[in-house]
């Protein structure tokens, strides 16, 4: 029995005297009364069908005052939104839950939507633009989540495609598009900028200056200190000794090295001295270098297009000194001809830019030495005169060999028209060769061990040879020798 219902059954039994004690529910109390009492049974049922009617009247009304107010109400509009925008003043207001609401320039909201949609360039992310516009990670996180963006987006707010024709808005979709190339663009060439810059420093720190203090520390020997020349040939001729494809730092599949490269070519060179000096002393010694005098170019141990090699030692500032010191040895022996001795570069595709630090530390290392000339300019290809022979050097990399000789005549117009005898001394492909295309291209051999890829692809027929060109200012190549290893 409820507590009203009690409270009326007691006030009542008091106002009309009645002793029958009040127990259990209304119907019980009301079915006993009924058997004895029966007008007041009658009353208390009257009264309890009131209180029954009662009771569902006031949840009627309950139910009346929880129902949502009419959408026509007198000033009242529902937003579906969890913003509003004032047109008039191009402000939002917009409630964020750390910040409360607050109000955002539509210039500001515009350009955060244009800048996390992927429609214009790739979409920046929640981080780049909180540190673009200033605003807090989870501040902006909270505002587009308002605003119901996502990246998957067109760069208009709502309120633009209200309020902006078609037309107006795809003129300014490719303003945007073309403002947004122009970005990348200049972003994608700042990059390249600062690695170009990272990439010059690391070199710079790793090997130009270590070599630059090495040559420094180890200067070349004097003249007075290599051996006495020798007397004067009586037929003067030009001696080039062009040890090509000496990939000093190779590791063989026998299990040779840099050590073993190094008393290859020293003693293969002795020996091609040995067999000048039977001659005499020629007026010209040239010594060829580069063609692939490193093995690699990078500090990953790969060649200047990436390849990588079977390396025997460190990549850097290491091995560039120690082919230093090899070129150094070998210009020094070469000394003891007489004379002078010219000493060319030529750019390779296993180590080119090993090639350039090893043509300035030589110009750094031998500026006092009279009887030593770095000549070149690091140029792919490059040319000689004596006599009446004009010779060009080339790794054998580049140009085919058959347009070699208009390549020539192209280039040193006036020297090859002097010129009775023209020639090609080029390396690369490891093996001994001669082809006359209007000009004779020889081949150099390679005094190179094989390693794992050469032993692989069969390229094991030729073999290991240093060789020196023989020339005569009046009569053109006139012999060749050949130290086979």
């Amino acid at each position: 029995m409820s507590r009203t219902a009690r409270e009326i059954l007691e006030q009542h039994i008091e106002e009309n005297g009645i002793s029958i004690p009040i127990s259990g529910s209304i119907r019980a109390f009301c079915r006993d009364l009924a058997a004895d009492h029966e007008q007041t049974a009658n009353a208390f049922r009257h009264m309890y069908y009131s209180m029954i009617e009662e009771k569902e009247q006031a949840e009627e009304e309950e139910e009346e005052i929880a129902e949502p107010p009419p959408m026509s109400a007198q000033g009242l509009r529902r937003l579906d939104r969890d913003y509003f925008y004032n047109d008039l003043n191009d402000l939002y207001m917009i409630f964020l839950p750390d910040l409360g609401t607050v109000q955002v320039e539509g210039e500001a909201i515009r350009s955060m939507k244009r800048a996390y949609s992927s429609h214009v360039g790739n979409g920046e992310t929640i981080n780049e633009i909180a540190q673009r516009f200033g605003w807090r990670r989870r501040d902006f996180h909270n505002l587009k989540t308002a605003m119901g963006w996502v990246h998957d987006e067109d760069p208009y707010t709502d309120e633009e495609h209200a309020g902006r024709s078609l037309d107006d808005r795809l003129t300014d979709f490719a303003s945007l598009q073309r403002a947004e190339f122009e970005r990348a663009q200049r972003k994608k060439e700042w990059k390249g900028i600062v690695d170009e810059a990272k990439e010059y420093r690391a070199l710079k720190e790793n090997t130009i200056v270590p070599l630059a203090r090495f040559v420094a520390e180890n200067p070349p020997r004097k003249d007075r200190d290599i051996i006495a020349p020798l007397d004067p040939s009586d037929d003067p001729f030009m001696a080039v000794f062009s040890p090509s494809d000496a990939h000093l730092h190779k590791f063989s599949k026998d299990g040779h090295g840099f050590d073993q490269a190094k008393r290859d070519l020293l003693s293969s060179t002795e020996t091609l001295i040995a067999r000048v000096e039977k001659k005499g002393a020629p007026n010209r010694v040239v010594l060829v270098l580069g063609n692939d005098w490193f093995h690699v170019d990078t500090s990953q141990g790969q060649t200047t297009a990436g390849t990588p090699q079977d390396l025997d030692g460190n990549p850097g500032a290491p091995m560039v000194t120690q082919c230093y010191e090899v070129a150094a040895e070998m210009i020094d022996r070469l000394r003891s001809l007489g004379g002078s001795v010219d000493v060319v570069i030529v750019p390779s595709n296993h180590g080119e830019w090993s090639d350039y630090h090893l043509h300035a530390g030589l110009r750094f290392g031998y500026r006092d030495i009279d009887s030593v000339q770095i000549l070149g300019d690091m140029r792919p290809r490059q040319y000689l005169t004596y006599g009446k022979n004009i010779i060009g050097l080339e790794h054998g990399d580049g140009a085919k060999a058959t347009d070699l000789p208009l390549i020539m005549a192209k280039e040193c117009r006036e020297e090859w028209g002097r010129a009775l005898y023209s020639y090609w001394l080029t390396g690369h492909r490891h093996h001994l060769k001669e082809i006359d295309c209007g000009a004779v291209v020889m081949q150099a051999p390679s005094i190179a061990r094989t390693d794992r890829w050469h032993d692989k692809r069969g390229y094991v027929l030729s073999e290991r040879a240093n060789i020196c060109y023989l020339f005569d200012p009046g009569r053109g190549h006139t012999d060749r020798m050949i130290a086979i290893l």
